[in-house]
């Protein structure tokens, strides 16, 4: 255990733990939430895939209270899609996002690329570090990783105020992460789709079939991520009308970018103060 008023949060904990498991002799370092479950084969199929030269791997992640509410609906599917977009990005050859849990790495990576992640969004940062030393992170779809979700759409809220550090705190390439937040992709399809339709009558037709193409293409993959996730069609429903305020809280991120290390309550914790 830790306790370290002045230097709170995660990436202050792994920078203690991960050189005191190099010193204890560890080959690799696998860094898993507390309140996380790992599958029967998770930790075979990391050790078997950094024993087969990956120098870092992410485990899909999977939410095992995806029910719990509108806001554990939300991030069970969007838990279903990032698993699926990093499966794709590892077949063409790219590397996976780090996810905070389910990540392993071999001692020569992190004797190469000591842990020195601190902010809000440490996973993000320390996967920004291995892949601008050329370490690509493999994703391990078939090893799963279950943890609990907020189910609370106040604590999502908070979370995803505090997620939003790597999205305008990471350098260069903010483009790319736009298009990787996924309200904000929606919210702009969305005002596309409303632009194109409310200006048909002047624009050729070509458009508005665009945007009905473009709609349809989007409804599929959330549709396969809620049959992944195992979500009801009413949850899924529900849960539509939290990702404009997602949306919001992402953007508002243009002008409050500060914000302390808070640790977001689990869905046990709901209601308690």
């Amino acid at each position: 255990e830790r306790h370290d008023p002045a230097n709170r949060g995660k990436g202050y904990a792994l920078a203690v733990a991960i050189p005191r498991a190099l010193a204890a002799g560890a080959d690799a370092v696998v860094v898993l939430d507390a309140d996380c479950e790992l599958g029967r084969d998770t930790l075979r199929q990391m050790d078997a895939a950094l024993a087969a030269g990956a120098g870092a791997v992410q485990a899909a992640r999977v939410p095992r209270n995806p029910d719990a509410g509108p806001a554990a609906v939300v991030q069970a599917v969007g838990s279903a899609i990032e698993n699926a977009v990093s499966a794709g990005r590892c077949r063409l050859g790219g590397s996976a996002a780090l996810r905070g849990s389910g990540m392993a790495f071999t001692r020569a990576v992190l004797e190469r690329h000591p842990w020195a992640s601190y902010g809000l969004t440490e996973d993000a940062e320390y996967g920004a570090e291995l892949a601008r030393g050329g370490v690509r992170v493999r994703f391990l779809p078939d090893a799963v990783v279950r943890g609990e979700v907020p189910a609370e759409v106040s604590a999502l809220a908070r979370q995803r105020k505090r997620w939003r550090a790597a999205l305008y705190g990471g350098g260069p390439g903010l483009l790319g992460r736009w298009l990787a937040s996924k309200p904000l992709v929606l919210a702009h399809l969305m005002l596309t789709a409303a632009v194109v339709g409310a200006l048909s009558a002047w624009v050729p037709v070509l458009f508005p079939l665009w945007a009905a193409v473009l709609l349809g293409l989007t409804a599929a993959v959330y549709l396969r991520a809620v049959r992944r996730a195992g979500v009801k069609s009413r949850g899924f429903w529900q849960a539509a009308g939290i990702v404009p305020r997602l949306a919001w809280v992402t953007l508002a991120g243009l002008a409050d970018r500060g914000r302390p290390w808070e640790r977001t309550p689990r869905a046990a914790e709901a209601g308690q103060s």
